[in-house]
């Protein structure tokens, strides 16, 4: 079936960047078509209420609350193939939706359904420092990026506000991070926790020695997108000054500001909407009062007249024109059923096409359809921010399990000239005990009932005493880009069958590594958290097993995904030795963009969700122009 309505712009994928996209393109008159894989359940009181009830009777899983969905798998809830799954903690690289060729696991997931992964992130919203985008440059790995944190500052202030982070400038200005003059964050910084004041108050002022050079501990708040305190300095809020609010206030010095919005209260919750941060400790797997940001948010802005929204369509082909520089339509399989097989095939069309399905799937349609791919590029590169844990008992209550999982940290290791010899790396204090990845407290009761045979009183007492001194520290760690981590359709060696889902598509096949470099930054991390625990008084714990594990210098590194899929159809000024333009625009295709983190040519230590925003908001300037035009 084909349908012969031409729409300014086809989406293909709700989530973040899909979200921005229809709301600013909407706002500024144009038609546009999304189409989602997944299920719009997120978008009524009812559907989101249904994910956090789904929540309460799983595991911590990122993806658990959220319909398994045969016809739109995703990594992290079983494949349908797998009958003898038992629901575990976090991660099992046995229950996926992917194929994983190894040598190592790849440790992260993603969401498939209205809203996209932001239904489950973190909410931590980090610039890039200045010198990630010139690595290569500086310090002779990696890959440069075609932009620069200058070029990429009024890109940061759009998408900071569109999110609603809060933070402050003096806090997070260090390793040459700049701010126009007078901005200010929508939201006031987020309040560190107990836990957070007491270790700053035994490490702040220390000293981590590096490669023969002294470097800086300071504790320093992390930016968040969720609800807080609005800034009542903050200028107008993104929707009605889509330059800026520093550049609003220069082009309006007589009108009233308004101050920011923040987006949300109770009675908004049918729209996706939200209340103030309560502290609920499960903004993964997810906010219950919808005060976390989540793509919805966005979504819920566009105008509702120029926006053509289909859910549970598949994206399963790029059609191209005879000459193969023009997208002349996307091939989608449209299920009525999430578990149940059949299915319609349509194709929509489009003056500009953007696919803003996420990495994987981005690189894995462009695969299918031999699309975006002259150099030979599609679907490598693909990077993460292994992550190392290291849990302890600290010398007294710090009362842990309360608030978002990550309000403060370590930045200053994030930078420095370390970086010619190792990884850089930047340190989460987790507020949430050993819930990851030990599965705590439900995991220590259970020890400490069935191993050491405590029950009543006893049992009582030792929760009572080692529950609220529970912490943990994590390190998410720098990857390069390295083309032999790749998505791909078939083996390695482009044999044997595709495995196919219940549409017919072919699901990703994973192959993945780690490198000397950043396992050199994880032999830091671990020299730095022993320091740390030594010093503030804390009795480290054996390091739980990892989604992977590889050894280096005769000693054997445990880690996580962060959830942080980068790199898969990477920027650069070439096509030979890139995939996309600064744009996000494809060099090959003059109307089709791939939107995403998979642009990013390389992973830094900032999480990418705040990058990914601004180049959005980069690539809708252009796509705007091209419409113009």
């Amino acid at each position: 079936m084909s349908n012969d309505k031409m729409y300014d712009v086809v989406i293909v994928g709700g989530g973040v960047v899909g979200s921005i996209l229809a709301k600013w393109l909407t706002q500024h008159g144009k038609e546009v078509a999304m189409i989602e894989a997944g299920i719009n359940d997120a978008n009524s009181y009812l559907g989101y209420q249904s994910y956090v009830d789904r929540s309460y009777m799983l595991p911590s899983r990122p993806n658990a609350p959220y319909p398994q969905n045969d016809n739109a798998g995703m990594p992290g809830i079983p494949y349908p193939e797998d009958k003898t799954f038992e629901p575990k903690a976090w991660f099992d690289p046995n229950d996926q939706y992917w194929i994983q060729e190894g040598p190592v696991a790849f440790g992260s997931d993603y969401a498939r359904a209205l809203g996209g992964t932001t239904l489950h992130w973190l909410g931590i919203a980090l610039r890039h420092l200045p010198e990630d985008f010139h690595i290569k440059k500086t310090y002779g790995h990696g890959r440069d990026w075609p932009v620069d944190y200058k070029e990429m500052m009024p890109y940061y202030r759009r998408a900071e506000y569109e999110l609603g982070v809060a933070a402050d400038v003096a806090q997070q200005s260090y390793l040459g991070v700049e701010f126009e003059e007078n901005y200010v964050f929508p939201m006031q910084e987020f309040p560190s926790t107990y836990l957070d004041k007491v270790l700053g108050n035994a490490v702040d002022g220390m000293t981590f020695k590096d490669r023969g050079k002294e470097y800086p501990i300071k504790i320093v708040p992390t930016p968040q997108a969720r609800n807080a305190m609005p800034n009542t300095e903050a200028g107008v809020n993104s929707m009605t000054a889509p330059e800026g609010p520093v550049a609003w206030k220069k082009a309006h010095p007589n009108a009233e500001d308004p101050g920011f919005h923040p987006i949300g209260n109770p009675t908004d919750l049918g729209v996706g909407l939200g209340e103030r941060c309560e502290g609920n400790s499960s903004c993964i797997p997810v906010c219950p009062v919808q005060a976390k940001y989540n793509a919805m948010k966005t979504l819920a802005q566009a105008d509702k007249k120029l926006l053509d929204l289909r859910s549970q369509c598949v994206a399963s082909k790029i059609l191209l024109d005879e000459s193969r520089k023009r997208v002349t339509g996307i091939e989608y399989k449209c299920y009525k059923d999430s578990s149940k097989p059949g299915h319609s095939t349509e194709t929509i069309k489009g003056r500009v096409y953007v696919l803003a399905a996420h990495a994987v799937e981005n690189a894995k349609l462009c695969l299918i359809s031999d699309v975006a791919n002259s150099s030979d590029l599609m679907g490598c590169n693909l990077m993460d921010h292994p992550y190392i844990n290291f849990s302890g008992l600290y010398h007294k209550k710090i009362w842990g399990y309360r608030g978002p999982d990550v309000t403060s940290g370590m930045p200053l290791m994030r930078d420095g000239e370390f970086r010619k010899e190792r990884a850089s790396f930047r340190t989460d204090i987790g507020n949430w005990g050993w819930v990851f990845p030990k599965g705590s407290p439900a995991s220590v009761v259970e020890d400490m009932v069935e191993n050491q045979g405590l029950y009543g009183a006893k049992l009582r007492a030792k929760l009572e005493d080692q529950g609220p001194r529970h912490m943990r520290i994590g390190f998410l760690i720098e990857q390069l880009p390295d083309p032999g981590n790749r998505v791909l359709l078939r083996d390695k060696n482009g044999k044997g069958k595709e495995h196919l889902d219940q549409l017919g598509i072919p699901r990703p096949v994973i192959q993945y590594d780690v490198d000397d470099y950043t396992l050199a930054g994880m032999e830091s991390a671990t020299k730095l958290a022993e320091q740390l625990f030594k010093v503030a008084g804390i009795e480290m714990q054996p390091q739980a097993h990892g989604s992977g594990s590889k050894s280096y210098k005769g000693k054997t590194y445990p880690f996580w995904g962060s959830g942080h899929l980068i790199g898969t159809h990477i920027m650069g000024d070439h096509p030979h030795h890139s995939v996309v333009d600064s744009y996000q625009q494809t060099h090959d295709h003059e109307n089709l963009f791939l939107a995403g983190c998979g642009s990013h040519p390389t992973s830094a230590t900032a999480n990418p969700t705040l990058t990914m925003a601004a180049l959005t908001f980069r690539t809708l300037d252009k796509i705007l122009e091209k419409l113009k035009n």
